[in-house]
């Protein structure tokens, strides 16, 4: 198992040259726990972006729109979801 080293302090001169070292800032920043429905926002958006890209990569309206309905669902945390199409001369779906 290899020795650990201590990490130089900042602005430290290195030896020789007398010039400070890189600075060096470990990432101990701690953070709370999402809330659930901040979670779930965040999940909303990745959907978001998966949807995106998948409209750039070139799927066909149908598979966009199959696509766009699964992650619909899951965003929404619902079991069922659907595409209407709205028929003005009739004024329904």
């Amino acid at each position: 198992m290899p020795a650990t080293t201590k990490p130089p302090k900042l602005n430290e001169p290195s030896k020789g040259n007398g010039k400070p070292l890189v600075e060096y800032k470990p990432n101990v920043v701690e953070r709370p726990a999402l809330s659930p429905a901040l979670a779930r926002r965040i999940r909303q958006q990745e959907i978001l972006a998966e949807l995106g890209v998948s409209a750039l990569q070139g799927a066909s309206f149908n598979q966009l729109l199959d696509y766009t309905v699964r992650l619909t669902a899951e965003g929404m945390q619902a079991e069922f979801c659907k595409v209407l199409e709205h028929n003005p001369t009739e004024r329904c779906f």
